[in-house]
């Protein structure tokens, strides 16, 4: 094996799986990553595969398969950013290996990522509210926590940092009066899923009752 093959084997093979401990997800995508910038280097040097070497794999190389990645595969910013990643994470690998790349390396590191817009939700509907106020198991302790502590944040329309630090003596406006603002049409508690719980009544027992006055 040439010295591309046998640190990319070492690398995908050993460090990520073992010294990394990546899971086997993030192993397979870098597999994949690598997997398409190999193709595309053997097709733009005119070699086969088995015939590249690190010295096919410089910062104008890499560019080129970033923009065939949008241009020709269609692919996103998102995905065009992890690809990049796996190829900085690679020449990471390599900087420690092999220090006649440390140039290359620095150049792939400068490398910028591909700035986007994230698409944010804007309001979610009656029924997908539901869904998630239903997701807590509120057979334990913890689910009715979650289920209150989610149907109070749907009903003051409060963000999750404003509800996590918001004191509960606040939760009653003046007088004892409810703080909460509805928010339009509320969903509706399913039967049986009260925000209510009634812990066990304790009763007296003999050996703790107190003794009759004379």
């Amino acid at each position: 094996m040439n010295d591309l093959a046998s640190y990319l084997s070492a690398f995908l093979n050993e460090h990520l799986p073992r010294e990394r401990g990546a899971s086997p997800h993030t192993c397979q995508s870098y597999a994949y990553s690598f997997q398409l910038l190999v193709r595309f280097a053997a097709e733009r040097h005119g070699v086969k595969p088995s015939g590249l070497s690190l010295d096919h794999l410089g910062v104008a190389t890499v560019l080129a398969f970033l923009d065939d990645l949008e241009a020709t595969r269609g692919c996103t910013a998102r995905t065009r950013n992890a690809r990049l990643a796996a190829t900085r994470s690679f020449f990471r690998f390599l900087e420690y290996r092999l220090p006649g790349c440390l140039e290359q390396a620095r150049q792939i590191h400068a490398i910028p990522m591909k700035r986007f817009d994230e698409a944010l939700v804007a309001y979610l509907t009656i029924d997908e509210v539901q869904a998630l106020l239903d997701a807590p198991d509120v057979r334990t302790v913890c689910g009715l926590r979650d289920r209150a502590i989610l149907y109070l944040a749907y009903s003051c329309g409060w963000i999750s940092s404003t509800a996590a630090s918001r004191p509960a003596s606040r939760s009653t406006a003046k007088g004892g009066a409810s703080a909460c603002c509805p928010c339009g049409r509320k969903p509706r508690l399913r039967s049986g899923t009260g925000l209510q719980c009634a812990g066990p009544t304790r009763t007296r027992n003999s050996s703790t009752t107190r003794p009759a006055e004379p």
